[in-house]
C-alpha cells in the first residue's frame, strides 16, 4: 500500500475542501486528515506520510510546531512538507530548510493536487 497523504487544516471547511480535491487522483483512504496541530502530532507519531499539506496559523500548535516535531521524528526524514498558509512570513528559518514548496492561501485546487501528487510519485518510485 502506498503511503497516506497527510493534511493538516484548522479550518474544517479547508480541510475538507482540500482532502475532495485530492481525492480526484489519490484514492480517499491513503488521505489522513488532522483538524489541527495537536491531531496532526499525533497522527504524526502513528503514520509515515509521503506528503504534508501543513497549515501555518492554527491555534495550540501552529504549522511551525508541527514541523519541529518532524524534524525530530526519523521515521518522517523522507516525508515532502507543503505549507499552505495565508502568511508565508509566518514560516520559521528551521521550517524553511525543510519545506518542500508553499503554496499560498486562496489555493488554486490545481496547484495544490499537481504539487502533492507530483511529490508522492517521487517517492513512490
Amino acid at each position: 500500500m502506498a503511503r497516506p497523504v497527510l493534511i493538516v487544516e484548522d479550518d474544517t471547511d479547508l480541510l475538507f475542501m482540500f482532502k475532495t480535491i485530492l481525492q480526484r487522483s489519490i484514492s480517499a483512504e491513503n488521505i489522513l486528515t488532522a483538524a489541527g496541530g495537536e491531531a496532526g502530532v499525533a497522527l504524526l507519531a502513528k503514520h509515515t506520510p509521503s506528503v504534508i499539506v501543513l497549515d501555518l496559523a492554527m491555534p495550540h500548535i501552529n504549522g511551525n510546531d508541527v514541523i519541529h516535531f518532524i524534524l525530530s521524528q526519523p521515521h518522517l526524514d523522507d516525508a515532502k512538507i507543503i505549507v499552505v498558509t495565508a502568511v508565508p512570513m509566518r514560516l520559521s528559518v528551521e521550517g524553511l530548510a525543510r519545506v518542500s514548496a508553499v503554496l499560498t492561501k486562496p489555493v488554486a485546487p490545481r496547484d495544490l493536487e499537481q504539487t502533492v501528487t507530483r511529490f508522492a510519485a517521487e517517492l513512490a518510485s
